[in-house]
């Protein structure tokens, strides 16, 4: 198990030479100030995303859902 403290916290990552091949869905991509401006009917095959929460959602049947669950590090 590893301890998330300071020192081990500030580590950085070069992806400068990894390739990558976003999936069809990842080609559209549309942000919105907030989730009350996306449109009331999503497409299937777009991604929205809610600038002032951080948030992506994808359009399923009738509802916008949420693709990735915020952490809060500080709760650690």
């Amino acid at each position: 198990m590893t301890t998330i403290t300071d020192a081990n916290l500030a580590q950085t990552l070069d992806l400068s030479k990894i390739d990558v091949i976003l999936p069809e869905i990842a080609q559209s991509i549309v942000e919105y100030p907030t989730q009350d401006d996306f449109p009331q009917t999503g497409r299937s095959a777009r991604l929205y995303i809610d600038l002032a929460e951080g948030q992506t959602y994808r359009w399923q049947d009738t509802t916008y859902v949420l693709l990735n669950a915020l952490i809060d590090c500080g709760q650690f």
